[in-house]
């Protein structure tokens, strides 16, 4: 049988749509999002007076977390609703899903997925053994963490 130039060469396709993202794209979307937002926080904790203390009256907690969590979705929400991907997530070529591997409502992924975040956000003295043993869940070998498990989401490449 001879070789025929024109005949299209065949490969083997590998599908990356639904596989799980690797930690170190989690750690790259999150790193761009926290950026982004400190580009808003930090200004806001000048604004209140809370630059540089130490320990924060509870009403600096509470306008701090408020206005970090608005602005975080005022900035994302177009992209959370076409994509389920934060600005983070598109820099690392990742998004959210659903278990089944189908596209989230913004209003998922805002509820389940970001509310009890910033919820334990507000758990005074909470928040650095909580937001630690949430971002631990990672290595697991489904690489979820709690807010993941939470809200029945998954982050996978695209």
């Amino acid at each position: 049988m001879s070789h025929d130039p024109y005949t299209v060469p065949a490969s083997q396709l590998v599908e990356i749509e639904n596989e799980v993202a690797s930690r170190w794209l989690r750690l790259g979307g999150a790193f761009v999002d926290g950026i982004i937002v400190s580009a808003f926080s930090i200004p806001l904790m000048f604004l209140i007076g809370a630059w540089g203390k130490t320990s924060l009256p509870y009403w600096m907690t509470l306008v701090s977390v408020c206005g970090n969590s608005l602005f975080f979705t005022l900035i994302n929400v177009y992209f959370l609703h076409k994509d389920g991907q934060t600005l983070g997530k598109k820099v690392a070529g990742t998004r959210i899903v659903g278990l089944d591997n189908e596209k989230l409502s913004v209003k998922d992924i805002l509820l389940k997925r970001y509310l009890p975040q910033w919820a334990v956000t507000l758990v005074p003295f909470s928040y650095g053994i909580l937001g630690l043993i949430d971002a631990l869940f990672i290595f697991g070998s489904e690489r979820r963490c709690i807010h993941d498990l939470i809200a029945g989401t998954k982050v996978i490449r695209v």
